[in-house]
């Protein structure tokens, strides 16, 4: 009889540990900031939920004073002012967003999909902003 609950003893401590590494893991990765480079050709986003985009696919950019207003997180990651992953914004539908800030935003629509983006403060933005209007010319 101990030898059973010796085993189910060990096997739910195994099970809490890999538990609570998994969920360190995914929320240590949720606040790793995503970093935005760009190539001839592309618009990179690393980090979690990061992708590739074709910069002639970019159909507009613009710049929004606030961060957009969700109404549901379909696949994403929140917490305070931390905002990754896809939601459904107001006016706007599901989008992809990276938001790590309060201030301004810049909404990005690409053929298939529209990507809010902003940075720590409104300087880093707005100069992320300036870049993807000079592309766009």
């Amino acid at each position: 009889m101990k030898k059973i609950s010796t085993c189910k003893g060990i096997l739910l401590t195994i099970v809490v540990v890999v538990g609570v590494l998994v969920v360190g893991l995914i929320i240590g990765l949720s606040y790793q900031k995503n970093k935005i480079s760009f190539t001839d050709r592309q618009m990179q986003i690393s980090g979690i939920y990061g992708k590739d985009y074709n910069l002639a696919d970019i159909e507009s950019v613009t710049l929004k004073d606030e961060k957009p207003i969700t109404t549901l997180r379909t696949n994403g990651f929140s917490i305070g002012g931390i905002k990754k992953g896809h939601f459904n914004v107001k006016n706007d539908g599901n989008c992809l967003l990276f938001v790590s800030g309060n201030g301004k935003c810049i909404r990005i629509k690409i053929k298939s999909e529209v990507i809010y983006i902003n940075l720590d403060d409104d300087t880093a933005t707005m100069d992320l902003y300036d870049k993807l209007v000079k592309i766009m010319q």
